[in-house]
């Protein structure tokens, strides 16, 4: 388990300190795939760092089952940093290095003999559906393919915990797929934990169990990725997660939006609720998806400017126990 506890971390710049984090407190499980999402600057990136404490908090404590990073030797921290893995946007590949030797290299460092370490090597490109591409150099290769070996050298030493920091951002969006699907499998079949930091919705809600939503430093939001992104607290989560139409006419004015979390694609919400309440309502905007059969999403309506027709229909949907927003 992970435990970051009143983490802040202030950097010292010629203009003054600057607190990158704010007394963050975060419990990541075994087994999880736990999401840290926000805007760019928000903090995400330093947060991961603090984790295997590539940077030192300037408060707090981390501690990666029961041990505090902050209080152990250096050898030790070395030690412990074996058991977590890290991915990056930009892959971190040495160029010189063929596929094989690139997964070889941490295990290099570990003392690990050659041919153990060959032998585990080709174990993780088959697992990451590279076994063809071992003398390959980095250069001979797609991004795509370049993130697998990435990964395949991030889990070398058999870490319990994988550290990914915008680990899809310089991914097409086929690839981004192959690659969370990838991540998944290796939690399911390896039982590694896995921390995905980005400031894309689609990944979080594609792969992780748990969120965080991180901004100026700050957790604004946490909790089951079903929970959070159906009904958002705080206001940076909505702005993520529910953002605005601003294609939306400006004389739109009576709008709500609708928030699909498991209702079933072969219901017809919106048709029952028109030939139920005799009303009439506009779809301006639908943005779900289908998953197994099960909708999720949002869609905004225009709905009558009538008083006691709007109060009909937020009735109704209440009563459905549909969670909806007054948009304007």
């Amino acid at each position: 388990m992970i435990e970051l506890r009143n983490i802040t971390k202030v950097f010292k710049t010629l203009n003054g300190d600057i607190a990158a984090l704010k007394d963050i407190n975060l419990t990541i499980k075994d087994g999880e795939i736990f999401g840290i999402i926000g805007l760019s600057g928000a903090g995400k990136s330093t947060l991961v760092r603090c984790i295997n404490l590539l940077e030192k908090p300037t408060l707090g404590e981390v501690l990666i089952d029961g041990c505090n990073l902050c209080e152990v030797s250096k050898k030790e921290l070395l030690k412990i940093r074996r058991s977590i893995g890290m991915i990056f946007q930009g892959f971190n590949l040495l160029e010189q290095r063929n596929v094989l030797k690139n997964v070889c290299y941490p295990m290099e460092i570990a003392g690990i003999n050659k041919k153990d370490a060959i032998e585990r090597a080709r174990e993780l490109l088959e697992l990451v559906g590279l076994s063809d591409r071992e003398k390959s150099y980095p250069s001979q290769l797609s991004g795509g393919q370049k993130q697998r070996v990435a990964i395949a050298r991030a889990l070398a030493t058999k870490p319990q915990y994988l550290l990914c920091d915008e680990a899809t951002s310089a991914l097409d969006p086929s690839t981004t797929e192959q690659i969370l699907d990838l991540l998944k499998h290796i939690n399911k079949t390896l039982g590694v934990t896995i921390i995905v930091i980005t400031h894309e919705m689609k990944i979080v809600e594609k792969v992780c169990d748990m969120v965080a939503v991180i901004d100026k430093g700050q957790i604004a939001e946490k909790g089951n990725v079903k929970d959070v992104f159906s009904n958002p607290q705080s206001e940076i989560a909505k702005g993520l997660i529910l953002p605005k139409r601003t294609v939306l006419p400006e004389n739109r004015k009576n709008t709500i939006r609708i928030i699909f979390d498991g209702e079933k694609t072969i219901k017809p919400l919106i048709s029952d609720m028109i030939l139920s309440l005799k009303l009439p309502v506009n779809i301006m905007f639908a943005d779900t998806t289908d998953i197994e059969g099960i909708s999720r999403g949002h869609m905004i309506l225009e709905i009558p400017e009538n008083t006691e027709d709007s109060e009909k229909i937020f009735n109704w949907l209440e009563e459905k126990e549909i969670t909806y927003y007054k948009e304007g």
